[in-house]
């Protein structure tokens, strides 16, 4: 779920990003527009005075044109400004457009692989799929983090040592709902257990003192997670965390 969210909060990011950057551009136009408007019109004032130097006072005429040449040179020079925003800006929309394809791409294949595991969850267990989605639906019943069965959010990486960790990694632990609290525990017990009649595990994390207890590991849990196996967020299931190091 947390990779899901993460990739999911990273579209709407640039989607606003976009959105930003398209309102940049379309008040970039309008003044464009402003500025093509203005240097025609002193194109025109110009143009005009150029011929009145023949009939008019040519020290008048000539200040009026000095005048508009300047005007025109500011005009030119914003336009110039404006239009090497529009190139810049352009640059980074064409940049975040891509971001977003890549992003959407990237969320479609999680949400492919979510709803897999979902049926396969489902499959082994209707009660825990039943309870995660009552969870995804009641979160805000609880004080702490609930972390839903771990077969929904472990990816290993290096499929050869599939195996391995299905051997280490118990039917249970797969299935198990994590809480970080005793007491949100004991409220998800008693909602889904006592009240729906769900046959759920549901497992508290170890306090940080229990986790200090454990044997260190030859094997870094950083190692693990870059070379073996990633969950969605380094604190889902400590304790199955803690079962695998102390197993290798």
């Amino acid at each position: 779920m947390y990779v899901l969210n993460k990739c999911k909060e990273q579209c709407a990011r640039v989607r606003g990003e976009i959105e930003l950057i398209e309102d940049q551009l379309k008040n970039l136009g309008d003044e464009e527009g402003d500025i093509k408007k203005e240097i025609d019109s002193k194109k025109m004032l110009l143009s005009v005075a150029s011929n009145d130097i023949v009939c008019c006072n040519e020290t008048e005429v000539s200040a009026q044109i000095n005048e508009y040449q300047s005007i025109l040179k500011r005009e030119f020079e914003k336009a110039n400004k404006v239009k090497s925003s529009k190139n810049r800006i352009e640059f980074r929309l064409e940049a975040l457009q891509t971001e977003l394809s890549n992003a959407e791409r990237r969320l479609q294949k999680i949400q492919n692989v979510r709803y897999q595991r979902e049926q396969q969850l489902s499959s082994i267990s209707e009660d825990a799929m039943k309870a995660t989605h009552w969870l995804r639906e009641n979160r805000h019943l609880f004080a702490g983090e609930i972390y839903e069965p771990m077969l929904l959010e472990i990816n290993i990486k290096r499929p050869e040592f599939t195996r391995q960790i299905e051997t280490l990694l118990s039917r249970d632990d797969l299935l198990a709902f994590t809480c970080e609290r005793a007491e949100d525990a004991g409220i998800l017990l008693r909602e889904l257990r006592e009240v729906r009649k769900w046959r759920v595990n549901i497992v508290t994390m170890p306090d940080e003192n229990k986790r200090r207890s454990i044997r260190p590991s030859p094997y870094p849990i950083a190692e693990l997670r870059s070379e073996l196996f990633e969950l969605s967020d380094k604190e889902t299931h400590i304790h199955i965390h803690m079962k695998l190091l102390s197993s290798l």
